[in-house]
């Protein structure tokens, strides 16, 4: 990848093993969902964590809030990778920090410009809007369509 484009490792409740392997092959970050177990987080010093929230857990926000370790936040549908969104003004309770604000969940080439428009996030993150439609594998017509909603 070009050295500007950011690498994500997403995971769910990793082990420290893990988290070693995400550290030495590159990642800039890794993207955890689920619990963050102390020790695991202890081992991810030298990697910035992207916490992710699901709209059903988004109270667990304050558990993480005040972490040192947490570079971000990625707020996620109620069923991460299903294509479906989620109601946006759940996020206007979040307080802005210093730490990053991504948004997921459902975005796509036709709805990522009101997201970006309602939320005033740091980055998005897509995966599903920009599949086939048969779902084997990513569009290249939908992603360049996604980056240039995403531009304008």
């Amino acid at each position: 990848l070009d050295a500007s484009i950011k690498r994500v490792a997403v995971v769910v409740s990793p082990s420290i093993e893990q988290v070693r392997q995400i550290e030495a092959a590159g990642f800039d970050y890794v993207q955890i969902h689920g619990e963050i177990p102390e020790r695991e987080a202890q081992a991810a010093k030298a990697i910035p964590i992207l916490k992710a929230f699901n709209v059903s857990d988004m109270g667990s926000y304050e558990k993480y809030h005040n972490d040192s370790r947490i570079a971000g936040y990625v707020f996620d549908a109620i069923e991460p990778g299903s294509g479906k969104t989620f109601d946006w003004k759940l996020v206007d309770n979040i307080p802005r920090d210093e730490k990053l604000l991504l948004l997921a969940g459902g975005l796509n080439p036709d709805n990522v410009r009101m997201a970006i428009e309602a939320v005033h996030p740091d980055g998005v993150d897509v995966s599903s809007g920009v599949e086939n439609d048969d779902k084997a594998g990513k569009n290249p017509e939908k992603i360049h369509d996604f980056v240039a909603a995403v531009k304008s």
